[in-house]
């Protein structure tokens, strides 16, 4: 067999290592939610119902969308890892200016260290990966290629960012802020994903990640100085 054979042969059966990497991910996620006994029920409840969703998403495009699963084998852990650093450098260096801008001196929320490791850990095994998957990847493929024959592609991409704002709008008790803040940062993770074949689900994946911890460290009287400020503009 010729070179130009096997990079052909190559090319039909590409790498899936991307794909399956998603799968021992939400299985250390669910390991992680059954030794961390601490937690209570309801959050436990919250966190499997996740990983269920991804594991249903991933089962349906396996199934119904097969070309799919090729360009879930480009997902790659070293752009998500980057993305996140980032994200979450940006987050609180913002934070920390608009700390000294509304308090007059750099504040924190006060976390007990297991509980922030719990939730560190959740975020990225359990949130990030499997909402960006499920409301940035999946729900978004599925509706561009329903609106392809009408050349709205990216309109399906965007208007599915609504579900994401709708799942938000449910968990945190149908707070309208919390559906319009998902809905804005899921077009932006959309943006990150549409962006490139390549990196884009792992960067929107870290980006998920860092955005979610960075604010979680934030006083809610930082945030609502911002809020206020934007509002008496």
């Amino acid at each position: 067999m010729s070179s130009l054979e096997r990079l052909e042969l190559h090319e039909e059966k590409p790498s899936r290592r991307g794909y399956f990497l998603l799968v021992p991910w939400m299985l250390i996620g669910i390991v992680w939610l059954r030794v961390n006994t601490g937690l209570d029920p309801g959050t436990v409840d919250f966190y499997t119902a996740l990983l269920e969703a991804g594991a249903i998403s991933l089962v349906l495009i396996t199934v119904f969308e097969p070309k799919l699963v090729s360009d879930l084998a480009r997902l790659k852990t070293s752009f998500f890892i980057l993305m996140f650093g980032v994200t979450l450098g940006i987050v609180l260096a913002f934070f920390i200016v608009l700390s000294y801008a509304t308090e007059g001196e750099l504040t924190f929320n006060k976390q007990n260290g297991a509980v922030l490791a719990n939730f560190m850990g959740l975020t990225i095994l359990v949130v990030a990966p499997v909402e960006t998957l499920v409301f940035q990847y999946v729900i978004p493929k599925l509706a561009t290629m329903q609106l392809a024959s009408f050349r709205m592609e990216l309109a399906g991409g965007v208007l599915s960012q609504f579900t994401f704002g709708g799942f938000h709008f449910v968990a945190y008790n149908h707070s309208f802020t919390a559906m319009l803040m998902a809905v804005l940062l899921g077009i932006g993770f959309y943006a990150l994903v549409r962006f490139s074949p390549v990196w884009g689900l792992g960067a929107a994946m870290g980006a998920h990640a860092g955005w979610n911890i960075g604010v979680t460290l934030i006083p809610l009287s930082v945030a609502q100085g911002v809020l206020f400020g934007i509002g008496g503009l």
